[in-house]
C-alpha cells in the first residue's frame, strides 16, 4: 500500500508559462541571430528553445532547482540545440548579465527587485515578463506579456 505524501500548494512562481505566452513573448522580443538571450528562472527551458528556434540566437538559462535544470538540459538536447543553449544551475544573483541583449524573467517580486537594483536588466535591449512588470523598468503589456519600452 502506498503512503500518501503531503500535498504542497501550487506556487505561481514555479508554474510553467503557457506556450501561448512564451510564443507571444518571443515574438515581442524580435530576436535575431545576433542576440544573446537569457531566461532567468528558466524552468524546463521552454522560453530558451522557442527563442533559439525562432531566431538562431545564442541563449543561456539560469535555474536554481536541480531537477528543473536536468529537465531543461534534456529538452534542449532533444530539440538538438545543445550547441546554442547552455543551462546553468545556480543563484540568479551570482552572474554577470552585461553581455545579454534580451532577457525573459518570471521570478518572485523580491528577487526581481534585487536583480533590478543590481542593474541586471540595464544592458538588455528588451526584457519580457509573462505576468507582471519588472520593478524599475518602463514596461507595457503587449501580446499578453509585459515588455520593456
Amino acid at each position: 500500500r502506498l503512503k500518501s505524501k503531503p500535498v504542497a500548494e501550487l506556487d505561481v512562481g514555479q508554474q510553467a508559462t503557457p506556450m501561448s505566452l512564451v510564443a507571444s513573448g518571443v515574438k515581442e522580443m524580435s530576436l535575431t541571430a545576433e542576440d544573446f538571450f537569457c531566461d532567468i528562472g528558466c524552468g524546463d527551458g521552454r522560453w530558451l528553445i522557442a527563442a533559439v528556434q525562432s531566431s538562431g540566437c545564442q541563449a543561456v538559462g539560469i535555474e536554481y532547482d536541480h531537477e528543473l535544470c536536468e529537465l531543461a538540459r534534456d529538452r534542449v538536447r532533444d530539440a538538438g540545440l545543445s550547441d546554442r543553449i547552455e543551462i546553468i544551475e545556480g543563484d540568479a544573483r551570482e552572474f554577470d548579465y552585461s553581455s545579454l541583449t534580451a532577457i525573459a524573467v518570471h521570478l518572485y517580486d523580491d528577487l526581481l527587485t534585487a536583480l533590478a537594483d543590481d542593474g541586471v536588466f540595464d544592458s538588455a535591449r528588451v526584457v519580457v515578463a509573462p505576468y507582471h512588470e519588472v520593478p524599475g523598468l518602463q514596461m507595457a503589456q503587449r501580446g499578453g506579456v509585459w515588455v520593456s519600452i
